[in-house]
């Protein structure tokens, strides 16, 4: 008994020679000529065989768009609480500055900057600075925000 593989590999052949066929004798006074999509075809259903997917060039390129487009909508909203000044801050602190470094960068006192970062923490519902910038890097904050 011929094993699982050589079975679809046979069903591919029969079908492959099935449909090349079919497009070399029309049935019922169909028309093949013009059709160039015979070999794309046969090729397509190997590849079903195959347990590939198949979606075409354009709409696969239309379905990454809209997922990007997705994503950054998700990506931007993940900061939507955030003020102008909190996002300089969270850019500031997701590139390991400390409270001192993003106060002289941003011509703030060191208070005021501890006053963002707990803000930042709190709107966002994380619990210290090292989550706060885990969270800025996997939202993508540099696509949001550049600091001059």
């Amino acid at each position: 008994m011929a094993g699982q593989g050589q079975v679809v590999e046979d069903l591919s052949w029969n079908a492959q020679g099935e449909v090349r066929g079919a497009l070399n004798h029309p049935k019922d006074d169909q028309d093949a000529e013009g059709y160039h999509g015979g070999d794309d075809l046969v090729r397509a259903i190997e590849a079903v065989g195959r347990g590939e997917a198949l979606l075409d060039p354009a709409l696969t390129q239309r379905v990454f768009e809209r997922v990007r487009e997705a994503q950054r909508k998700d990506e931007k909203s993940a900061f939507s609480d955030l003020t102008d000044q909190e996002m300089r801050v969270l850019v500031l602190l997701a590139e390991g500055k400390t409270n001192r470094e993003i106060a002289q960068l941003l011509y703030l006192g060191e208070g005021t900057v501890r006053n963002y970062v707990s803000s930042i923490l709190s709107k966002l519902g994380l619990a210290n600075r090292a989550e706060a910038a885990a969270y800025a890097v996997q939202h993508k904050i540099k696509t949001f925000q550049e600091i001059s």
